[in-house]
């Protein structure tokens, strides 16, 4: 199986959490997009919302396991259904 990286293809990916293990985010597959480390240290330096909402493969990819920005007392948080 050929993986590459959702938002620019390159190849050999890191396999980054969308929910961090330090938040209680698993291994599971559903927690987990495969990025370029260029575009990883980016999601990072942006933060999650804000990468989600920069690239539209990246928003289809997490609706697809589930995953989608919903507004909580006017904050953007990153759900799970």
């Amino acid at each position: 199986m050929f993986l590459s990286c959702i938002v620019c293809g390159a190849n050999n990916p890191d396999k980054a959490h969308i929910k961090t293990k330090g938040s209680g985010g698993s291994n599971d597959s559903n927690n987990i997009m495969l990025l370029c480390r260029v575009c990883h240290v980016e999601q990072h330096k942006i933060g999650i919302i804000t990468f989600i909402e920069k690239y539209e493969s990246v928003k289809e990819n997490l609706k697809t396991k589930g995953w989608e920005i919903v507004s909580v007392n006017g904050f953007k948080r990153l759900v799970r259904k």
